[in-house]
């Protein structure tokens, strides 16, 4: 902590597509993207470059000089690698496209060949009103706590809160749980009341007392959304 006190504020996260002669170390090119965070990058023989940038448009660019020639939205997040394959003489180009922070759908595999004609429908957009919080009264001590078990077992498939995140997928966003669900937490996260769903117990690595940490730091930065969200409708409605 002390070190971190005494180093240089943490520069901007920012994403960038490049390609450099290893013999040299220099770039022949190289761009800045929309998103800190972006899928993987094949390179072809015939000089063509496909790669799945993370707000969802996945690019088809020149080789030699970076130029875009041609572009997909996808309505999704991507994060894994591209592949090529060709059967009976047709060539493909497959990825997977993850769930969205921004659309209201599941991820997907996606295959293009040239001549293609079908398209994804446009999935409708994600709802991200925030419900009124609990009333609980928090302490910050604990709020921070929280902030480091949240970060440490759930922001992997839930993303990060006030922290940068890769994490752009299908997974509630815990800001958003109803007074229902904050009151089965507990049962959720020790029990494994929705192990079915995909949520495990923690049991094993948290008790009690964490858990109502990661609850109350929630609670907070579900608060601290709800106030953004009253805001901006009082700034329309003006």
């Amino acid at each position: 902590q002390e070190l971190e006190k005494k180093a240089n504020p943490r520069p901007e996260t920012k994403g960038f597509l490049g390609a450099f002669d290893p013999l040299t170390g220099e770039y022949r090119w190289r761009l800045q993207l929309d998103s800190a965070f972006n899928g993987g990058v094949l390179a072809t023989t015939t000089g063509l470059l496909f790669h799945g940038e993370g707000q969802g448009i996945f690019a088809a660019r020149d080789t030699d000089t970076g130029d875009l020639l041609w572009q997909y939205d996808a309505f999704g997040s991507f994060s894994s690698s591209v592949m090529s394959y060709a059967i009976e003489g047709t060539q493909y180009v497959a990825t997977m496209i993850s769930g969205s922070l921004k659309y209201d759908r599941p991820g997907a595999l996606l295959v293009f060949n040239l001549g293609g004609t079908d398209n994804l429908d446009t999935p409708p957009l994600r709802d991200y009103s925030i419900p009124e919080p609990p009333k609980t009264d928090l302490d910050e001590t604990v709020i921070a706590k929280g902030n480091t078990l949240y970060h440490e077992h759930c922001a992997l498939c839930h993303r990060g809160l006030g922290q940068l995140s890769i994490v752009a997928t299908a997974v509630p966003d815990l800001r958003r749980m109803s007074i229902d669900t904050h009151e089965q937490f507990t049962a959720i996260v020790l029990g494994g009341s929705k192990k079915s769903l995909g949520m495990p117990s923690f049991a094993n690595t948290l008790d009690n007392t964490s858990s109502e940490a990661i609850r109350a730091f929630v609670i907070s930065k579900a608060r601290e959304a709800k106030a953004q969200q009253d805001q901006q409708t009082q700034s329309t409605r003006g």
